[in-house]
């Protein structure tokens, strides 16, 4: 069978497009003046030359009524020699009052109950637009916050990791549980501040819960 080359190469060279598309499709959407630039409707993200860092927040619309919010939390060490070094503490979320807020504790989000794994599940696209942004990195595992469950793809989310090291190009991501931010939750802006040793300074990336 003769094989047409020129429609193999105009099929790969579609093929590559695609994927461009899909790593660079934030840049299509309406952009929010104030807010970094998003990913999809909920996701929201700064990239540097050194460390890229996303936020979102489908699951945290639908917790106004309860004490602790979840937040989507993507990293990814782009051009840090030394590994991205984080722990509990490198997290801040920061209202539009200025107000900061620090993690919950894990026994605090426990008291959400069965609430977490649904958070896992509402984020299964956050987590796969963010795969295929960095499809060439790692993954590697990031859980502060564990849950609770029997379906086998989540196995690796019932155990606490409290330090984590992400090396030059690898990624990661969690739930991360904040308190409530005084007021309403909804319609309003906010930071996600990340800090760590390897960084001169704290980086942030602004979003909106609507």
């Amino acid at each position: 069978m003769k094989i047409d080359r020129r429609a193999m190469g105009l099929a790969l060279g579609l093929a590559l497009l695609a994927v461009a598309g899909c790593a660079s499709g934030y840049n299509d959407l309406p952009q929010e003046p104030g807010f970094s630039p998003r990913l999809n409707r909920f996701t929201y993200i700064e990239e540097g030359k050194l460390v890229a860092l996303a936020a979102d927040t489908e699951a945290a619309i639908q917790r106004e009524k309860q004490k602790f919010i979840p937040i989507g939390v993507g990293i990814a060490n782009l051009g840090l020699d030394k590994a991205l070094t984080l722990g509990r503490e490198s997290f801040t979320l920061v209202d539009d009052q200025g107000k900061k807020y620090s993690l919950a504790t894990v026994q605090e989000a426990r008291s959400l109950a069965g609430l977490q794994i649904f958070d896992v599940k509402l984020s299964e696209n956050f987590v796969g637009v963010l795969d295929t942004r960095f499809i060439t990195f790692p993954d590697v595992p990031m859980v502060f916050f564990p849950v609770q469950s029997t379906e086998p793809q989540y196995s690796r989310r019932g155990i606490v990791r409290d330090r984590v090291e992400l090396p030059l190009r690898t990624w990661a991501w969690d739930i991360l549980y904040f308190p409530h931010p005084e007021g309403k939750l909804k319609g309003r802006k906010y930071e996600l501040w990340l800090d760590a040793p390897e960084l001169k300074e704290p980086i942030f990336v602004r979003f909106a819960v609507k």
